[in-house]
């Protein structure tokens, strides 16, 4: 049984490091090694590590094809295959899923949205129901925001030995990476970061432990601001503000001095051009490199203005999945202008206009459910339980915002929290009727 802990815990490192006693629900051999297997899955799928690999030997290892498909099967023959459908999270992706394939059929070209939705449902669906069908305890929940905060650890020791500065902005430089562009990289180093505090800061972890962790955070915070990404700046300074705000006094007085004085020392060492973009945040300056900055800003919102135009006039199943660069520039040229040749830059409208608003209402349902989940997980009595779920919860808020600004509609990471928050629910209601109980 658990000791209630009064008031909300102390955000995403500030807890009581002592875990209480758990019944354990009897673990089969295919779950164990099917979860091990999906440890390493995410970790590669998070660092983006076998990227790299097949870029340095030139041929495909096929490791997340390999490690997908042992997890596939292990899944089905855990038991619980279908233990996901116990949470409406599970049926707000099915659903979000049946609106892309019902707006393949009507796409603009159905051979492209096509490949989109096959990859969607090869390589990011099935997570959600993977995760729930092989973590059975707090311990494993533990364990998989642990191999975020490693993934995140190896990306930004990829950052460091694989970048360009042509361009004067950090980035990934391996041809087809899900985070080549700068402003993706940004966006993903934020979404992993506090799964990086949990792994090296949280109670228990030995001083030198917490040096090099923090070590690690503060060349994360550089990384994401030599990308240059506006948006990953403001991503990061609302989500800092969200946890302080949000977590326990200590906490909150940490992350008030600690990220600020990290980004202060970064500064110095930040090429001049990211430099430049960033500043365009707040205010104007006279250089080719803030000029550029300016255009991008303003083609940002002429393509969140067509993405809206596409909606209103598609606004049941969109023009189909990766089909708005060719729609808009189709369009642009029938009205004799050139096309922009761009996604979305937004998320939220890359489902709107490519799936229709019902496919967007059912995203954003299945955000939501993940977000009420931990929330209130935060508020559980256990506090060990309470720190996951707060960890999770402050990872799916800087996602959030970094997307309205970057087309990751299709990807894989709200699908690996919606699949941790089911976990982190049913173990609530243990946790619930444990209470009653006694």
């Amino acid at each position: 049984m658990t000791t209630a802990v009064a008031g909300k815990p102390n955000g995403l490192v500030e807890a009581d490091p002592t875990t209480t006693a758990e019944e354990e629900a009897p673990v089969s051999a295919v779950q164990h090694f099917g979860f091990n297997v999906m440890l390493v899955y995410i970790f590669f799928r998070f660092s983006f590590l076998h990227e790299f690999i097949t870029g340095k030997l030139n041929i495909d290892l096929h490791i997340i094809f390999t490690l997908s498909a042992i997890c596939y099967l292990c899944t089905l023959l855990s038991g619980r295959p279908f233990f996901a459908f116990g949470n409406k999270i599970a049926w707000f992706w099915i659903a979000f899923t049946g609106c892309m394939a019902i707006a393949t059929v009507t796409s603009f070209w159905r051979g492209g949205s096509f490949t989109i939705l096959m990859t969607y449902v090869r390589t990011a669906l099935p997570i959600v129901f993977m995760i729930p069908a092989l973590t059975i305890t707090k311990k494993d929940l533990g364990k998989i925001i642990s191999t975020i905060g490693l993934a995140c650890a190896i990306t930004v020791l990829l950052g460091l030995i694989n970048n360009d500065f042509r361009t004067g902005r950090m980035s990934i430089n391996q041809a087809n990476s899900e985070i080549q562009d700068s402003n993706d990289f940004a966006a993903h180093l934020i979404l992993m970061l506090p799964a990086l505090a949990y792994l090296t800061l949280r109670p228990g972890k030995s001083p030198a432990y917490k040096i090099i962790g923090a070590g690690f955070i503060g060349i994360a915070l550089f990384e994401i601001l030599s990308t240059g990404s506006r948006g990953g700046l403001l991503s990061l300074g609302i989500t800092t503000l969200y946890i302080a705000f949000t977590a326990g006094p200590k906490l909150r007085i940490a992350i008030l001095l600690g990220v600020p004085l990290l980004a202060l020392a970064a500064i110095p060492f930040i090429p001049k051009e990211s430099a430049a973009r960033l500043q365009t945040l707040i205010s104007s300056t006279e250089n080719s490199k803030a000029e550029e900055a300016t255009e991008s800003s303003q083609a940002r919102l002429a393509l969140l203005q067509e993405s809206l135009r596409i909606t209103a006039r598609h606004p049941l199943f969109g023009i189909g999945p990766g089909e708005f660069m060719d729609a808009q520039a189709e369009s642009a040229e029938s009205m004799g202008q050139r096309g922009m040749w761009h996604v979305t830059h937004n998320s939220y409208t890359q489902v709107s206009s490519e799936c229709g608003i019902p496919a967007l209402l059912f995203y954003l349902a299945a955000i939501a459910s993940t977000f009420l989940i931990l929330w209130r997980g935060r508020k559980a009595a256990d506090r060990d339980l309470a720190l996951k779920c707060a960890v999770l919860h402050v990872m799916m808020v800087g996602f959030a915002i970094c997307i309205f600004f970057l087309s990751q509609a299709y990807s894989i990471q709200f699908l690996v929290l919606g699949g941790a928050a089911i976990v982190a629910n049913f173990l609530l209601h243990n946790e619930q009727h444990a209470a009653t109980a006694s």
